[in-house]
C-alpha cells in the first residue's frame, strides 16, 4: 500500500508575501507545501488550484459570539467541546 500524505501551510495570508516579491503559489512551492489553509479568495484559491497545490478554507466557527448566538446549538457543551 502506498502512503500518501500533504505538507500543509496553515493561515496563508497573501499580503504577507508581498516583501518577497512573489507569487503565493511560487512560495509554497519553494518550501515544497502541496496544500495551504486561507480565508476565502477566490483569486488566490484559483492561483494556488492551479499550480496544483490543494486549498482548504478556513472557517472560524468559535470566534467571537455572533454565531453562538445565531446557532446555540454549536456552542460546546463542556471546555473539552
Amino acid at each position: 500500500m502506498k502512503l500518501a500524505y500533504e505538507f500543509s501551510l496553515y493561515g496563508l495570508d497573501p499580503s504577507l508575501l508581498k516583501e518577497y516579491s512573489t507569487k503565493p503559489s511560487d512560495f509554497l512551492k519553494s518550501y515544497g507545501f502541496s496544500s495551504a489553509f486561507t480565508k476565502k479568495d477566490e483569486n488566490l484559491m484559483e492561483e494556488l488550484r492551479d499550480a496544483g497545490i490543494s486549498v482548504y478554507v478556513e472557517v472560524p466557527l468559535f470566534v467571537g459570539e455572533l454565531l453562538w448566538k445565531k446557532f446555540p446549538r454549536s456552542r460546546p457543551i463542556t471546555e473539552e467541546g
